[in-house]
């Protein structure tokens, strides 16, 4: 008999950053280390032609390490922050295999996301909620 693969959670620890609703810090970062996740799903406060950003040298570490834990990465990005500013680099637009956005993505925002790699654009309505 077979048994259906449970999702498995792990908690990784360090100090709670309220801001963000993350984890940071060398006990979350080493919790990173010692992992293999299939999938991570990473998101940017802007995203140009420099890369993937974001505004805090913490929250850059955990996003770094979490994309080198990963076999896939996400980016699951409002189209609003595609061409935007961030003082912190965290990574290259091309170390991500797929790009979620909304559909009111510019022609512009969609040529800079596509050079890259995949896209897939979500409904206008989903955008919107957030």
């Amino acid at each position: 008999m077979h048994r259906a693969r449970r999702p498995l959670l792990i908690a990784l620890g360090g100090t709670y950053q309220a801001s963000t609703r993350s984890f940071t810090g060398q006990p979350a970062r080493d919790g990173l280390e010692r992992v293999s996740l299939d999938v991570a799903v990473l998101s940017a406060t802007a995203v140009d032609d420099s890369g993937l950003l974001c505004a805090n040298d913490l929250d850059a570490e955990m996003k770094r390490a979490m994309g080198a834990a990963a076999r896939r990465r996400i980016l699951l990005v409002d189209s609003t922050k595609i061409g935007g500013r961030a003082p912190i680099r965290f990574g290259a637009l091309s170390s991500i295999d797929l790009v979620i956005t909304g559909a009111a993505a510019t022609e512009e925002q969609r040529a800079l996301l596509e050079a890259a790699g995949d896209v897939l654009y979500v409904s206008d309505t989903l955008e919107a909620a957030q």
